[in-house]
């Protein structure tokens, strides 16, 4: 994963860095005027998304949000507390959730773009993380530090990161309450059969961020 999700972040780095100057001739430019920061959005969520992946793995990692030139100046990279790591993700997500749609119900065709929901449900389980005994106040990292001896993990035990995991969580379920979200229930009485179900259509109301592909019977 570590390879991989570095090449993402550059490839997402690189596009946020250069879509609003790519140029557009004639109606392009009403076309894509609305779209671009939303494909912005969309591509600071997935950079926000592969440190999520990055985080879970290795706790603290190199923050890197610009494309990086010269790539021999990139051993020399420290990495960044755990802390800084959430607070990114938590704030990337804090900026965009109001320029994401909140589904695509009207436009069905586009189903498994990121949205509103998958935003604050990113904030939310990366909250958890920070929350959780792996992170919180854990005393197995008390002794991995940065070369100046800045701790990269906090080993004091935070109750309020719990508060923050709780409130972000209820920011997510809000949009429940806006009928946004929903069980898929087509048999109310056998819980087991709609969860079965729920992989056999195209109903996306249980879903936060749908990941599409064909059928096939590769395992």
């Amino acid at each position: 994963n570590w390879n991989w999700r570095y090449q993402d972040i550059r490839r997402a780095n690189l596009f946020i860095e250069h879509i609003e100057s790519v140029p557009l001739q004639g109606d392009q430019q009403e076309y894509y005027q609305v779209r671009i920061p939303v494909f912005k959005a969309e591509a600071r969520f997935l950079r926000a998304f592969y440190y999520f992946d990055l985080l879970k793995r290795y706790g603290a990692v190199p923050l890197i949000t610009e494309s990086i030139k010269d790539i021999n100046n990139t051993t020399s990279i420290e990495r960044n507390s755990v802390d800084e790591i959430v607070q990114f993700i938590v704030n990337e997500c804090d900026d965009i959730k109001h320029t994401l749609k909140v589904d695509y119900t009207d436009e069905p065709s586009q189903t498994g773009r990121v949205t509103r929901g998958a935003a604050l449900a990113l904030k939310s389980r990366t909250l958890l993380y920070a929350a959780s005994p792996l992170f919180n106040g854990n005393k197995l990292y008390e002794n991995i530090t940065k070369q100046d001896g800045t701790p990269l993990f906090s080993t004091n035990y935070d109750q309020e990161k719990w508060k923050k995991a709780a409130d972000a969580a209820e920011e997510l379920l809000a949009l429940v309450d806006q009928d946004v979200y929903e069980l898929y229930q087509p048999n109310p009485d056998n819980p087991v059969d709609n969860y079965a179900q729920l992989f056999y259509t195209r109903e996306w109301k249980e879903t936060i961020l749908a990941y599409s592909q064909g059928n096939g019977n590769g395992y």
